[in-house]
């Protein structure tokens, strides 16, 4: 697809929005989540959520390894030459520092999924923290606005209404007031 056919596309699809995040690959406005050439309205999308995605094979299989070392040498160790010991505990940690470095390095992956049209589908994914959780918030921002642009007249809650056929009972006058009661109360008792 050409450069100018892309413009075309997304100006005809927004007319109207207003871009909010704009990053290589993704595109948000207040109506509409662009992620490549994949496009969703931001009013259809429900059921919103983040998941961290699965660690690095390389960062598993050496934690695993080092498991495996550890209680091996748990049920070894009496029966190890005090050389083997020392071999067995240098490799233990060589494979303790390798799942360090590559769960350091190769961190686990941020994934937005959310429910279209009856299907749950992956709509982003990211290494990094932070562009994820701009992506998210900017979503959330747009999904917002959408839904505050899509109802006309939303209700005003925590006011009185001025157009109350029921009145409030503190505005009708009652014939004596609480403090003429208690009086009155009290004197007749007395």
């Amino acid at each position: 697809m050409t450069e100018n056919s892309m413009e075309n596309r997304q100006d005809s699809a927004s007319p109207t929005s207003d871009v909010l995040l704009s990053l290589p690959g993704i595109r948000i406005t207040t109506s509409w989540l662009m992620i490549a050439d994949r496009r969703y309205s931001v009013l259809e999308l429900r059921d919103l959520r983040t998941q961290r995605g699965p660690f690095d094979p390389v960062t598993t299989r050496a934690g695993l390894a080092t498991m495996i070392g550890i209680a091996l040498l748990g049920a070894t160790v009496r029966s190890l030459p005090p050389i083997g010991l020392l071999g067995a505990v240098i490799a233990i940690t060589a494979l303790a520092a390798i799942t360090a470095i590559t769960a350091w390095r190769r961190p686990r992956g941020y994934t937005l999924w959310a429910e279209s049209h009856g299907l749950m589908l992956q709509l982003y994914y990211s290494d990094d923290q932070r562009i994820f959780g701009h992506v998210c918030r900017t979503l959330m921002r747009a999904r917002e606005r959408a839904f505050d642009a899509a109802i006309p007249n939303p209700p005003h809650y925590g006011r009185r209404l001025e157009t109350s056929s029921v009145p409030h009972p503190s505005t009708l006058s009652p014939t004596t007031t609480t403090a003429e009661r208690a009086r009155n109360i009290f004197t007749r008792a007395g």
